[in-house]
């Protein structure tokens, strides 16, 4: 379980820098899925691996973060057809 904690916790480091990196080069990504979904799966990971570890603040901070990009997608996600 330690090797599939830590692996997650890599994965969720580069998924937030690629998407930071993202800004860098395409400064008006916020309204893109990709950008929020990869914000997403980063918070997740380092959420994990911060718990897993006893990391709390930055446990709690990813958590936070979690629940940034889940309101940040369903703002560019569309709910309904009546949306689009």
């Amino acid at each position: 379980m330690d090797i599939f904690v830590e692996a997650f916790g890599w994965v969720g480091m580069i998924t937030i820098f690629a998407a930071y990196g993202w800004t860098m080069w395409a400064p008006c990504v916020s309204d893109k899925i990709l950008f929020h979904a990869l914000n997403l799966i980063g918070a997740i990971g380092l959420a994990l691996n911060g718990f897993w570890n006893g990391a709390m603040p930055s446990a709690v901070l990813n958590v936070t973060w979690i629940v940034v990009a889940i309101i940040a997608l369903r703002r560019v996600i569309p709910l309904s057809k009546e949306n689009s």
